[in-house]
């Protein structure tokens, strides 16, 4: 049985925050992504000023507690001949839409920017795909800490005054030349993967399932969040809303990483101003100690609102990007409800198969700790 790696793209994500929080002061800064295959994914600021909500159906078109054929939007665009092939991809993209909500609460209509075409031709790379926020907003969280949120979150919580949103949720792009099956093809082959496995995986990482912990500095060997500049200048690290609920094993004890974060920036405080020489600091040999942790199994975390502890994918050394610490574990996990956020898909079986072999409750493929770590993430 062959296995498929599956990427988060830019994983910049966002858990529930409080109904008083506001748009972080003097930001006015958003960031639109883009996935096509992983080695070309571009992330570029845009302006998005605060802006009053006049009536909800500013939000959406639709507004409430949406039933699953209300809660996805795909704006499907198809970039190959076969019409037959468009359409069994496009029928894909609304079952996992009805999927997904069917056991999440969604308030508000998820928009998703869904396209099908020909990696291989397109960039020599026959890589199956990848989803991810189309927009993440700087939001200041309860603990005062400003952190990307993905929009699909942040228009869950109907506020009045909020940031300006972009016309998607969600951006997804998957290649159709990859080995796919399709519901209706008859019986799932050994080598091809199941295309509702994939893109319920990669949904999932487009409403804020993963972490930002990158290696971001070629040709160093550190791990830090994503890095942020004023337009000229490097200011120090940001964090995602998912990378809050993270924990890290230091000498018998569960961090957070957002104290972790913390030590990062402390280098950029007044005190420290002008140019500072990052590689002779503790806050470096910290980053690597860092990058150490997440090639070695069993170091770190994801915990729940409720203080369920959900052990993340930090096996795979060396440390990669995308894959690292963005999954869940995958030795812990493979039978199990939660199998669906390993990095790794199976071929030959399909997303319902195995979730009824590995005992999942919904049915989904979304299982307990899966439901409880994206209710923490609003």
């Amino acid at each position: 049985m062959k296995l498929i790696s599956l990427l988060p793209v830019i994983t910049l994500i966002i858990i529930g925050f409080i109904l008083d929080q506001t748009y972080a002061s003097g930001i006015g800064t958003c960031y639109e992504h883009t996935t096509y295959p992983y080695k070309h994914e571009t992330m570029k600021k845009t302006k998005c000023d605060m802006e009053k909500v006049r009536g909800q159906q500013q939000l959406s078109s639709v507004v409430g507690n949406l039933s699953p054929d209300q809660a996805f939007v795909i704006d499907f665009h198809c970039g190959v001949s076969d019409k037959t092939l468009c359409s069994k991809a496009q029928t894909a993209f609304n079952l996992v839409g009805k999927r997904i909500a069917s056991v999440l609460k969604i308030n508000v209509v998820i928009k998703v920017n869904a396209t099908f075409t020909d990696f291989c031709v397109a960039f020599n790379e026959c890589i199956s795909g990848s989803a991810a926020p189309a927009r993440t907003i700087p939001m200041v969280d309860s603990d005062n800490i400003t952190r990307l949120y993905p929009q699909s979150l942040v228009k869950q919580r109907m506020l009045s005054n909020r940031p300006q949103l972009g016309t998607y949720d969600i951006v997804a792009n998957f290649n159709s030349q990859a080995n796919m099956f399709f519901r209706g093809d008859g019986k799932i082959k050994p080598g091809q993967f199941d295309f509702e496995y994939i893109v319920t995986h990669e949904f999932l990482h487009g409403l804020g399932f993963g972490s930002s912990w990158r290696t971001y500095f070629s040709n160093i060997n550190i791990l830090t969040p994503m890095p942020i500049d004023d337009g000229m200048t490097f200011v120090g690290f940001m964090e995602t809303e998912f990378d809050r609920y993270m924990t890290v094993q230091q000498n018998g004890t569960s961090v957070p990483m957002t104290s972790l974060t913390k030590q990062l920036n402390s280098i950029f405080s007044s005190k420290n101003s002008g140019t500072v020489n990052f590689a002779g600091t503790p806050q470096f040999k910290l980053a690597q100690q860092l990058l150490t942790a997440a090639s070695t199994p069993s170091t770190m975390n994801f915990v729940t609102n409720s203080k369920d502890k959900i052990l993340l994918e930090t096996s795979i050394n060396p440390f990669q990007d995308g894959s690292s610490v963005s999954h869940v574990d995958s030795k812990t996990f493979t039978t199990n409800s939660d199998f669906l956020m390993m990095f790794a898909a199976k071929d030959g079986i399909t997303l319902d198969d195995v979730a009824k072999m590995n005992g999942d409750p919904t049915g989904t493929g979304i299982g307990p700790k899966t439901l409880n770590a994206l209710e923490t993430l609003g």
